[in-house]
């Protein structure tokens, strides 16, 4: 799907969280190419966290298939679908209790080739939409199209057909501050012992330090191969490089490649 998108996931660094992802991350980020994973503090609640910290939105759709060029009549029925469906989320706000200000509106269309199924969402502009503004999303759904599918992929014979129309608002909510993590939770190092660990490295079994996560202190350097116990999840280093960031998640380092 990343690549789909014209995105190369060797830029980027793995995000792992939740009970598991931190027990597979250095082995996703090698085998995808990347060199960095971030692993959350607390990584078990990441996704509830998010849940409650994230802005509300409210997304209205509705489906109807259009095909350019549009006439008067057909941009006439565009733009009021358009504003029904604005009015919609304007109105699940103020049920809400939120009012209608501070509403960011984003209105998108859902275009494809006559005859494909999948489609490609494209952003249409904030006013009434216009013969010109049509010309416009062509050219652009034809880029995005080329982008993820390959150079000279588009095959405009087909046709172009604008399926769903979308309206989303989203209003920002305040976000509480992150907790600075100025030093562990216990003193007396780290380290509680060690075991042995086999990594896919042909090595067999590696003499392995056992971490406790609540005594590692920030900006603290660990070289792999270790294992990290936390509260709710265990993280697995292979010999690679690991620190301690000052919101208490772990930054991992590849520094060999398969």
């Amino acid at each position: 799907m990343t690549v789909e998108r014209g995105l190369d996931p060797r830029d980027f660094t793995v995000f792992a969280y939740g009970g598991a992802g931190p027990v597979f991350a250095p082995f996703i980020t090698r085998q995808i190419g990347a060199k960095t994973a971030y692993i959350p503090a607390d990584s078990g609640m990441f996704s509830a966290l998010g849940m409650l910290t994230t802005d509300l939105v409210f997304t209205e759709e509705r489906t109807s298939v259009m095909s350019p060029p549009l006439d008067g009549s057909q941009l006439d029925s565009l733009n009021g679908l358009l504003a029904l469906l604005s009015e919609r989320v304007r109105g699940r706000f103020v049920h809400e209790s939120f009012g209608d200000s501070g509403i960011v509106f984003r209105r998108t269309v859902e275009m494809r080739f006559r005859l494909q199924v999948h489609q490609l969402e494209i952003d249409l502009p904030d006013h009434d939409v216009t013969t010109a503004d049509i010309d416009g999303l062509i050219e652009r759904f034809v880029e995005t199209y080329e982008q993820t599918y390959g150079k000279n992929s588009a095959y405009m014979e087909a046709g172009i057909e604008m399926v769903n129309f979308r309206v989303s608002g989203t209003v920002a909510l305040e976000r509480p501050e992150l907790a600075h993590d100025s030093a562990g939770t216990t003193g007396g190092g780290s380290q509680t012992g060690s075991r042995a660990v086999r990594f896919s490295t042909g090595e067999g079994f590696i003499d392995t330090a056992i971490h406790a996560g609540n005594r590692l202190t920030p900006g603290q350097g660990l070289d792999g191969p270790a294992i990290i116990q936390r509260f709710g999840d265990t993280v697995v280093v292979p010999p690679d490089t690991i620190s301690r960031s000052i919101y208490g998640g772990l930054v991992m380092t590849l520094q060999k490649q398969a």
